[in-house]
């Protein structure tokens, strides 16, 4: 009888060891799986998007995100047309941009969307508000 208590006490031990492995396993696992969800968050839309006409420029200010943010597409269209991409900004903490060589007393309409890149590609957060500038 003494034998089967050593073989019951070895399984007992060899059981907590896998059940100590295989937790370890599930929290990598577990923290693979929030990095991964982390990495699939898509940017936030842009708020606060204002246009400020210049002298054939407009600038553009908006609210800058850091979260979830690699950069900024800048989209810009004439009354009736449609908007076009003018501008990539590769840095989630900037917040402007200046567009020049624009047509005196023409109207500018801008918007502006986050992205965020990973390795299949981008993420996109919703478009601005959209912005208005009648250039000098």
């Amino acid at each position: 009888a003494a034998s089967q208590g050593s073989t019951a006490s070895a399984n007992i031990t060899s059981l907590k060891s896998n059940l100590e492995k295989a937790q370890a396993e599930l929290k990598e696992a577990q923290a693979q799986v929030s990095e991964g969800k982390a990495l699939l968050t898509a940017p936030g839309q842009v708020m606060n998007l204002k246009a400020k006409a210049g002298k054939r420029s407009a600038k553009l200010t908006w609210k800058a995100q850091t979260e979830n943010t690699t950069g900024y597409r800048i989209y810009r269209k004439v009354k009736g047309g449609k908007y076009a991409r003018v501008k990539t900004i590769t840095k989630a903490t900037q917040g402007s941009w200046t567009n020049k060589g624009l047509k005196k007393g023409k109207t500018y309409y801008f918007k502006v969307r986050a992205y965020k890149s990973i390795t299949s590609g981008e993420l996109w957060g919703a478009y601005s508000n959209t912005a208005k500038a009648k250039v000098k």
